[in-house]
């Protein structure tokens, strides 16, 4: 026989996995897992950490289906979290930075800035900001993007004004200017498609750890969680060598009554 964990035993077990993970965090000789900490750690306090990682492995089932559609890969795992995203292959920061720095016309950045040192002096410092940038060796580029956005964005982060003097004598810088501001829009949402994958990523590590112990716990005390309990139902309908469970179940059986009928979970239904 075996017991069955309710939910209210399971979400305690799963809870003191969690908390004894956390524990042993800072003096683990598991360097990934240390570092995956100190990485979540920059945007998600305990407790959150703790709630976030229950709500995934609430979804255990839906965890082990991804693990098998990437087939247990960190790769796979990482290029499909980038795919929903919208993303194919981004590597790097680094490569993103640079990929930037390759989409800007140098041309049109240097009629930028001779237009603008023409104007008042707030338009001089930004025209000499993007001269000084077109100045660096295009490989340095990229870890002085900063130094260029200054020149093109306020503190909002949005196109700086150049006056209506300049604007209505050179029209065409303006669009210049959203052309670049559009090529830093990309920039970012990369840079963020990159950080939630990262992120993700992490927290997907801990969940396999914690979800590896669950399972051992179980298996320990000889119990099935609820989940469990649909999973190895359907395996037990779908093994061809168990034909018997099949056969006992059509004896006298004339009609089945369906609960909760409105559940789409493909498990329950299959």
């Amino acid at each position: 026989g075996f017991t069955v964990l309710d939910e209210r035993a399971a979400h305690d077990l799963l809870l003191r996995i969690i908390d004894e993970l956390i524990k042993e965090s800072d003096d683990s000789s598991d360097t990934a897992l240390r570092e995956a900490f100190a990485r979540i750690a920059t945007y998600m306090d305990i407790d959150r950490l703790r709630t976030t990682l229950l709500a995934i492995m609430g979804k255990s089932r839906e965890f082990r289906e991804f693990l098998a559609l990437t087939g247990g890969s960190s790769e796979n795992a990482r290029a499909y979290i980038l795919s929903a995203l919208g993303y194919q292959n981004l590597q790097s920061e680094e490569e993103i930075y640079q990929n930037f720095v390759d989409a800007l016309v140098d041309e049109d950045l240097l009629y930028i800035a001779r237009v603008l040192v023409t104007g008042a002096n707030t338009y001089k410092n930004m025209g000499d900001k993007i001269a000084t940038w077109l100045a660096l060796p295009r490989d340095k580029r990229g870890a002085q993007i900063p130094l260029l956005l200054e020149a093109f964005l306020t503190k909002d982060k949005q196109v700086r004004s150049i006056g209506a003097k300049l604007e209505k004598s050179n029209p065409e810088v303006l669009t210049m200017m959203d052309s670049v501001y559009e090529s830093y829009c990309t920039m970012q949402d990369k840079i963020a498609a990159l950080a939630q994958t990262a992120q993700t990523m992490d927290l997907l590590s801990l969940v396999g750890i914690c979800l590896s112990r669950y399972v051992a716990g179980k298996k320990k005390h000889n119990a099935l969680d609820f989940n469990d309990l649909i999973l190895k139902t359907r395996e037990l309908l779908e093994n061809q060598s168990l034909q018997w469970v099949q056969y006992k179940l059509d004896e006298g059986k004339d009609h089945i009554m369906v609960d909760e009928a409105q559940d789409t979970k493909i498990h329950k239904w299959m």
